[in-house]
């Protein structure tokens, strides 16, 4: 049985569910591609010496040249463990559901599945899940016990209200000092760039942000011929349309977000990945860690 067919919504809001799920696609993952796969950078050079004649010019270091204008190979190798950061969006627009799910309930998917892979590659996993009336929290930890507390508090996420004022949330998200890989699950639904400003206040040279925004298909093409009147998941405010230049409008300003949203994120050296909810999700998940893989 392929293993979307095992995916369904009273799967996906139970810990045994999602430890199931998150646990076939990584090894059908690893199984299928015949190699190891790390969520984030695993090694660190600890050591380097000048440059020799017949050394390995792939070992040279052009940052450390470009600071100190002489060549140095990078010599030694060693593993270093990471922690990894999930923050999930909480805000309303996250209970938005297309077909059976919900996008919150990708979410929870997407962070048990590489949840799970940090686990078992020794590394410490952590958990925010924000809106303006709830802050889930979990800690940084590594064992198998501290995973089913990961899993237990993302089924405990449940989407309200918006993302708060970020100076109420800064607190909790403060820069733990250490290497980290944060990973923002979130559809970017914003109203004045808070998300993206929480972002950069996180990036730092020490770590590492990735941006996965979902998107349900009946929000990329939406058909306006029968709609008349539309409602904001968030504020409830209900406005009325003329469907055949609401359709102008709502495809210009949707290219418009994704091509503001890229940009700003590539001047921040954010990485990010979509995933369209109607797509087949296991897949989304195994295409973002190729993705990964060639950028590590």
């Amino acid at each position: 049985m392929a293993i979307n067919e095992l995916i369904d919504p009273k799967l996906l809001s139970s810990v045994k569910g999602l430890e199931l799920l998150a646990r076939e696609i990584i090894d059908s993952y690893l199984h299928g591609s015949n190699q190891s796969v790390r969520i984030g950078h695993g090694q660190e050079f600890s050591q380097y010496r000048s440059y020799e004649a017949g050394d390995d010019l792939r070992m040279l270091d052009w940052k450390l040249f470009a600071r100190s204008d002489r060549y140095y190979v990078r010599e030694a190798e060693i593993e270093s463990n990471i922690s990894v950061r999930f923050i999930i969006d909480a805000s309303a627009s996250m209970a938005h559901r297309d077909g059976a799910y919900e996008k919150i309930q990708f979410a929870r998917l997407i962070a048990a599945t590489l949840g799970y892979l940090a686990t078992q590659q020794g590394d410490a996993i952590s958990l925010y899940g924000i809106n303006n009336q709830d802050i889930y929290y979990l800690s940084a930890k590594q064992n198998r016990q501290h995973f089913y507390r990961f899993l237990y508090e993302l089924i405990r996420i449940q989407p309200h209200g918006k993302w708060p004022e970020n100076k109420r949330i800064g607190r909790y998200l403060n820069q733990s000092g250490q290497k980290e890989l944060i990973v923002c699950i979130s559809d970017m639904y914003q109203e004045e760039d808070e998300i993206i400003n929480i972002l950069k206040l996180l990036r730092s040279e020490k770590n590492e942000i990735i941006l996965i925004q979902l998107m349900a298909q009946n929000e990329l093409h939406i058909n306006f011929e029968h709609i008349t009147a539309l409602q904001d998941l968030e504020s409830n405010e209900i406005i009325q349309v003329d469907p055949a230049s609401e359709q102008r409008r709502y495809n210009r300003r949707l290219d418009q977000f994704f091509s503001g949203l890229k940009r700003k994120l590539l001047d921040l050296n954010i990485h990010y990945q979509m995933i369209e909810m109607n797509e087949s999700l296991d897949q989304s998940i195994r295409d973002f860690l190729k993705t990964r893989m060639k950028l590590l």
